[in-house]
């Protein structure tokens, strides 16, 4: 198993890819989608989503994710980077479902 793998399922982020992602370095950004984008297509497929809206959903998520990545603290042990992934795949995926749910059946 990769440290990729361990740190995925785990759900906790390395302190030098957290640094580099809040600091919006390419690399770091490449790195973490790497990482954690294969888990967030997971969790949108396990939703129902398609494939097509599993992949623009997860876009979304990581456009959260960047708005979002300064609010990320582990105040105690149980606050890791996958748990806060996953709600933030977890309200995009609701949100969807709304949209969808809102829309004309053709």
């Amino acid at each position: 198993m990769t440290t990729a793998d361990r740190s995925r399922s785990s759900g906790t982020i390395s302190s030098s890819l957290l640094v580099g992602v809040r600091s919006f370095r390419a690399d770091a950004w490449r790195r973490l989608v790497h990482i954690y984008g294969p888990l967030v297509y997971h969790w949108c497929i396990k939703a129902g989503l398609t494939r097509a809206d599993a992949e623009d959903l997860g876009q979304e998520v990581f456009r959260a994710v960047a708005a979002r990545i300064d609010g990320f603290e582990r105040k105690k042990a149980s606050d890791t980077f996958g748990g806060w992934l996953r709600t933030i795949t977890r309200h995009k995926v609701a949100d969807h479902w709304r949209k969808k749910a809102r829309q004309p059946h053709t």
